[in-house]
């Protein structure tokens, strides 16, 4: 395939994965969804990590947000936003 050719990658489906599949296939490896993050505010687009725990070691893998969220949600995980990005996103809390 010629990477510079856009007219081969209609030879190519595009498969996206739902929260389901996300949590389902973390458990099949042996791992386990830990903690989601929103992370950075950067051009009025928000994004978002999610982390796992594998028996080699912990990762962070990079998600939409709402697919974060989702997944955090489905499985009881903790959801963090930093001071920061509260502050850019203009939301405000009462005390």
């Amino acid at each position: 395939m010629n990477v510079f050719d856009p007219a081969a990658f209609d030879r190519f489906a595009v498969v996206a994965f739902g929260t389901p599949e996300v949590v389902a296939a973390v458990e099949e490896l042996g791992g386990s969804i830990g903690d989601i993050s929103i992370t950075n505010l950067q051009d009025n687009t928000f994004f978002a990590e999610i982390a796992i725990a594998t028996p080699s070691g912990d990762v962070r893998l990079d998600a939409r947000p709402s697919d974060a969220i989702a997944t955090g949600v489905r499985v009881d995980a903790r959801i963090w936003a930093s001071e920061e990005v509260l502050d850019a996103s203009g939301v405000e809390f009462e005390q």
